[in-house]
């Protein structure tokens, strides 16, 4: 898709204050959001990576999260498959911040998941998925593997310690290739607030743990993102931030993903702070919910225009 058609999917209001940043990539706004760092989980936008690549890169952005592709996790491709990844990350001129895995997404031996939660691999196959997805990070040139702490369970309080010694096996498997680790704060998970992640933070003082921020999980959780867990936070851990939004739905009661900045995360407040905190991390831009046309393109679109100006007012 080229510029042009690409705009022309773009509402015209939209499209009015999104010309000069396509055009001119060294004007303030655009220096702005490049001192974010700022990109998107691809498969957030199109399921087809060269659509997905090509919306991120119109937009002048440099960095795309890898989770889902051509219908499986990055870390269960074949060569051929990472060496088409590959060259389409350098058609489009992209970055990759963080090659996400389902690690530790699964039930801990012994423990009582407190919300039935299905697990993503079987406990006896997470080890040999750490070391395919550090094979993945090393390939795709990645700096960060995103993991979990294993399903929330009733036991919490007196496992933790045994949560933390695989945390630290872990580490040891990824450490030797130079590829760090990010616990990303997952209500579904033992780790679901700021207070938590400060908690394991001092459990693990180790340079090679650090931990993805991501605010709607924590208020998912029953916590306030910002100010309130994002002021537990060690911020000199916090190396990703994942940006997504959402409001109570009056039908059923449970939060309903929207455009970001229209929902209850206070992101203003969220990338001021940042700002203010010198964060130098990445971001990404997880839309969870389908636009106006029903598709998450659109929801990509209208999230991506409105972060811009969010970052703006911060």
């Amino acid at each position: 898709m080229r510029r042009r058609a690409f705009l022309s999917q773009i509402s015209l209001a939209s499209a009015g204050a999104l010309v000069p940043l396509l055009a001119d990539k060294q004007d303030s706004h655009a220096a702005y959001l490049k001192h974010f760092n700022l990109g998107i989980i691809s498969d957030e936008v199109h399921e087809d990576l060269d659509t997905a690549f090509e919306f991120i890169s119109q937009f002048g952005l440099n960095w795309v999260e890898i989770r889902d592709v051509w219908g499986k996790y990055v870390t269960d491709l074949d060569e051929a498959s990472v060496s088409r990844l590959k060259n389409l990350l350098k058609v489009h001129g992209l970055r990759v911040s963080v090659v996400d895995t389902a690690l530790f997404k699964t039930t801990l031996p012994g423990t009582h998941p407190s919300f039935g939660q299905q697990d993503s691999y079987p406990y006896s196959e997470q080890f040999d998925l750490l070391k395919r997805a550090v094979d993945k990070a090393l390939a795709l040139g990645a700096p960060y593997l995103r993991i979990f702490d294993f399903w929330r369970c009733r036991e919490q309080k007196s496992i933790m310690d045994h949560v933390c010694e695989h945390l630290l096996r872990a580490i040891e498997i990824a450490r030797p290739a130079g590829v760090r680790l990010l616990l990303e704060n997952e209500p579904s998970c033992h780790t679901a607030t700021g207070a938590e992640m400060a908690l394991l933070a001092r459990r693990i003082v180790h340079p090679y743990l650090g931990f993805i921020w991501d605010p709607l999980n924590c208020l998912v959780a029953g916590a306030k993102p910002y100010p309130t867990e994002y002021g537990k936070c060690d911020k000199a851990r916090i190396f990703h931030v994942h940006i997504k939004d959402a409001a109570v739905d009056a039908s059923t009661g449970k939060y309903k993903g929207v455009r970001v900045g229209s929902g209850e995360v206070d992101w203003i407040g969220q990338f001021g702070a940042m700002l203010k905190d010198g964060f130098r991390g990445t971001l990404s831009l997880e839309t969870h919910y389908n636009g106006p046309d029903g598709t998450r393109y659109s929801a990509s679109l209208e999230s991506i225009v409105s972060i811009f100006e969010l970052i703006k007012k911060a």
